[in-house]
């Protein structure tokens, strides 16, 4: 099994010149691991800002995302203007009938937007002072 947060680790630093650090710790009291504000297993620091990020596999994609948007956590993170993304990573295979694969990662962005001014954009149930998440992806 592929370890997600050292491939994004090494991804950030690679592509985005990143300071990475690990946000997340087991305790060995309750056998669980814990994430920052309940939301963030990684922090990046890069472009002049700080990113907080979840890290998932493809799969377990949604699940993640629902947890991040039902957490009133995320919408003072976000109110600091820092940034959170969702990073989700899948397996691809190079050439069509191969055996070679590569990894690709999925970005999920989220921000606030005043709730009526969010149209058809996709966005949480959850309002806090009138705002609420909105999200893009990219690749």
């Amino acid at each position: 099994m592929t370890n997600l947060k050292q491939k994004t680790r090494d991804w950030l630093k690679e592509k985005y010149n990143a300071i990475v650090g690990n946000v997340e710790f087991f305790n060995r009291y309750s056998g669980k691991k814990l994430d920052l504000f309940n939301l963030f297993d990684t922090l990046a620091i890069f472009n002049h800002a700080i990113y907080g990020i979840q890290i998932t596999s493809s799969n377990n994609f949604a699940i993640h995302h629902r947890k991040m948007i039902e957490n009133k956590n995320l919408f003072f993170w976000l109110d600091t203007e820092a940034f959170a993304w969702l990073i989700s990573w899948s397996k691809k295979k190079i050439k069509r009938g191969g055996k070679a694969y590569k990894w690709e990662a999925k970005i999920r962005e989220y921000y606030l937007m005043d709730s009526r001014e969010v149209g058809k954009k996709e966005h949480s149930k959850l309002k806090v002072d009138n705002q609420v998440i909105v999200w893009d992806d990219y690749s």
